[in-house]
């Protein structure tokens, strides 16, 4: 088992954090409500357990920690990530899990301008071929 932790006193603040995003949240309000507060402004140093170090849960450990929480992740597996994860093997490349976000939801967009992580994403480019496969056959995408 992995086990991640981040206490309070490491959290860093971000100069543009939404004064009304706690109203915006309500599963994040929840969280901070089982460790203490509704406003993430005024979190006290409490302790939350995160189970699972995959997109959803390392996102929430990252704002819980921003909010002033202690968050100790746990992961079943070997490494972070859950079901996303890059494979390669005889010079090919592929993608398992979701490999693929819009930027039409601004808390993705915020969570990568927050991480500094405008250089890492790449967009599609029509000259990579993409190929889909099931069960070790070409796929065919219904519609195309």
């Amino acid at each position: 088992m992995l086990a991640l932790t981040a206490s309070a006193s490491s959290a860093s603040s971000h100069p543009y954090r939404h004064a009304s995003a706690h109203t915006r949240r309500p599963r994040l309000r929840a969280v901070l409500a089982m460790a203490g507060s509704d406003d993430p402004r005024a979190a006290p140093a409490r302790s939350v357990a995160v189970v699972g170090a995959g997109v959803s849960g390392l996102a929430a450990a990252y704002r819980l920690r921003q909010s002033g929480v202690n968050v100790t992740v746990f992961e079943a597996a070997d490494r972070a990530g859950g079901k996303i994860r890059t494979n390669s093997e005889g010079g090919f490349v592929w993608d398992e899990g979701a490999n693929t976000m819009t930027e039409g939801e601004w808390e993705a967009s915020r969570l990568i301008d927050d991480l500094g992580l405008q250089d890492k994403q790449q967009y599609p480019n029509s000259q990579h071929k993409r190929y889909i496969v099931k069960d070790g056959a070409p796929a065919l995408v219904k519609g195309l």
